[in-house]
């Protein structure tokens, strides 16, 4: 069971990693700039794509470290950027505004 749970969970990883690297130049750098979301995000499409068994909670357990490792050493390499909310207002409505603070490659 921990054998199967650790390749399922290596493959995955793999998927991901390969997904990671393939989408938008801004997008993996907005990915990396908010690595608690992604690494949630993640995690609970691995529990949920390999079903509610207890094979696929150690196989997303392991997905969850591996890619809070990946996103440590990506953000160290590619940069990040972050979304940034400020108070705005839209005809005198109270609206939020954001803006994209892009942190250049390291």
């Amino acid at each position: 069971m921990i054998v199967t749970a650790l390749t399922l969970g290596a493959l995955t990883f793999g998927a991901f990693f390969f997904l990671i690297m393939k989408i938008r130049p801004l997008l993996r750098r907005l990915m990396l700039g908010h690595p608690l979301f992604t690494d949630l995000i993640t995690t609970i499409a691995t529990y949920i794509f390999l079903g509610g068994a207890v094979t696929s909670m150690i196989a997303a357990g392991f997905v969850c470290v591996t890619v809070s490792i990946l996103l440590y050493v990506l953000k160290r390499t590619y940069g990040y950027a972050r979304i940034v909310l400020e108070k705005g207002s839209i005809l005198g409505i109270p609206f939020p505004k954001y803006r994209i603070e892009d942190h250049a490659e390291v």
